[in-house]
């Protein structure tokens, strides 16, 4: 399976680090800042464009219709979260093993929803919605939800659309909780926001605007069940592998540091 990440990104993007050992995907940088050739030479692919997110991604779709088309699996994430090649790799599996239509890292750091944070009794969790911070969609349903991507200027609300538009399954739309992604910012800080002058206020006028439009619930979140992982799977393994998440060695090494800190405290 031929997987895709495109990576919109300012200056501060976090993508080297989610390229860092043996990806199993391409990487399509597009650079929205304002230093000329910045990052040019990060990704197979390369471009730049202006605007909130998903209108650039709009964009960038309609001029370069044959790269997109070529991919069986299309990753959008936002540029500040913390998540390594390896990560990625187990996460795109994950989603060929379970056949997802749409679906997402599990979250730690700064969370938007609640649904989204990372749940460690659970390999994945299948749900009716994923948030627009790092959707990944087959090919066939990124060609049904690309019409969205232009429905309004901040995108707040159009990860709603997509689980509407595929008829609202409760097997294909998930939050795999075997991989976490760490956002390194609070919601509402990207600086695609305050570039193209988007307030809060003007996000929730347009999340309201749409739920009405397209008759949405925005309360209505819900989670089907999932895969739970095998509790010897964790209590079996040696003590210095017993953390959760799995695998995510920046918190390791995080929470490793606590104890020299505190050392040095009281020395």
């Amino acid at each position: 399976m031929k997987n895709l990440i495109v990576c919109i990104c300012g200056d501060q993007s976090m993508h080297k680090i989610w390229t860092d050992k043996n990806p199993n995907f391409d990487l399509f940088v597009v650079y929205y800042g304002e230093t000329e050739g910045k990052f040019a030479n990060h990704g197979k692919y390369y471009t730049t464009s202006k605007g909130t997110k998903f209108v650039i991604l709009a964009d960038v779709v309609e001029r370069y219709e044959e790269v997109f088309a070529s991919y069986d699996n299309i990753c959008i994430p936002d540029d500040d979260l913390y998540i390594t090649a390896y990560d990625w790799n187990r996460f795109f599996a994950i989603f060929n093993a379970y056949m997802l239509s749409i679906a997402q890292p599990s979250i730690m750091g700064w969370q938007c929803m609640m649904t989204s944070a990372h749940n460690p009794n659970y390999i994945l969790r299948y749900t009716n919605w994923v948030e627009i911070m790092t959707p990944c969609f087959s090919q066939e349903t990124f060609q049904k939800c690309r019409k969205t991507f232009r429905e309004n200027r901040t995108n707040w609300g159009i990860d709603y659309m997509w689980p509407k538009l595929l008829g609202y399954p409760e097997d294909k739309i998930a939050i795999v909780d075997d991989v976490v992604a760490i956002h390194t910012r609070p919601c509402f800080f990207g600086d695609t926001y305050w570039r193209n002058k988007n307030s809060a206020e003007s996000a929730y006028e347009e999340i309201k605007d749409l739920s009405k439009k397209y008759e949405i619930d925005l309360e209505d979140i819900v989670e089907y069940g999932g895969i739970k992982r095998k509790r010897r799977d964790y209590d079996d393994r040696p003590s210095e592998d017993k953390f959760f998440p799995n695998n995510c060695e920046i918190m390791k090494e995080l929470i490793a540091t606590l104890r020299e800190k505190r050392n040095r405290a009281f020395i």
